[in-house]
């Protein structure tokens, strides 16, 4: 019988692009933009992971697996994503 049922869910966060933090959460994944997590509808992060270049030709062999796009993304613990979090809350007058 296989443990993948019974792994708990896990949190990762993301720093891009050295700015904007992200996260995978429960499966979906969100950015913190503005003091608050909002769902990645633009599929941010997921290009990034996945290198996906939408300037590069539809044929082209650099428009998945991209490294220039892939380096845009780290991923960061979540102590790291706190205090990122913190500070830029400060900006907004609140603190998380």
């Amino acid at each position: 019988m296989s443990n993948a049922n019974n792994i708990p869910n896990t949190t990762t966060y993301y720093l891009i692009r050295n700015r904007t933090i992200g996260k995978r959460e429960d499966g979906n994944y969100y950015l913190f933009k503005n003091g608050n997590w909002v769902q990645d509808t633009n599929n941010t992060i997921m290009d990034r992971l996945i290198g996906f270049d939408p300037s590069e030709p539809e044929d082209s062999p650099y428009r998945i697996g991209n490294m220039s796009i892939m380096d845009e993304i780290e991923t960061i613990s979540e102590e790291q994503a706190l205090k990122l979090i913190d500070e830029q809350g400060a900006q907004y007058g609140h603190r998380h």
